[in-house]
């Protein structure tokens, strides 16, 4: 293990930040000459979709109204992949990966929309709060069973 005497900082020339900063300002220059010196910007998009045709998407809060018209089954598929990437999001924390924190609250109040939605539908049916559990357990084994 050997020690410089010298430090890192004092043997780097003075004129390195001022130099790149002069290049990049002149490469600036060139580019924009063609523009008679002006920067030109290019113009936005106009939307043309509105967003009110637009289905609901994993980075927006979820309404009731749009899952009402799904079968107890298809909502069942769709509390699957809100846990899924509820747990994927905590996978992503733990590993320090990039995530979205706003995703967890996402999630987490779609499964509750659409668990509730649920129940209301088996309300609806008359199925009470019990036989609605021993359903659930016995659709959980049945997905379990190999």
């Amino acid at each position: 293990f050997f020690r410089r005497s010298i430090s890192p900082r004092l043997t780097t020339p003075l004129y390195t930040h001022t130099h790149t900063f002069a290049m990049a300002s002149f490469a600036m220059t060139q580019s924009a000459s063609a523009f008679a010196g002006r920067v030109q910007f290019a113009a936005p998009v106009k939307q043309t979709t509105s967003r009110a045709a637009m289905p609901a998407v994993a980075g927006k809060l979820a309404k009731a109204a749009d899952f009402r018209g799904l079968s107890p089954e298809e909502i069942d598929k769709e509390v699957y992949t809100c846990k899924r990437a509820l747990f994927d999001l905590r996978l992503k924390k733990a590993i320090r990966q990039d995530y979205k924190s706003s995703e967890f609250k996402v999630n987490k109040k779609k499964v509750a929309v659409l668990l509730t939605i649920k129940r209301e539908k088996e309300i609806a049916e008359g199925i009470t709060m019990r036989e609605s559990r021993k359903m659930n357990k016995k659709a959980s084994v049945r997905a379990n069973a190999f």
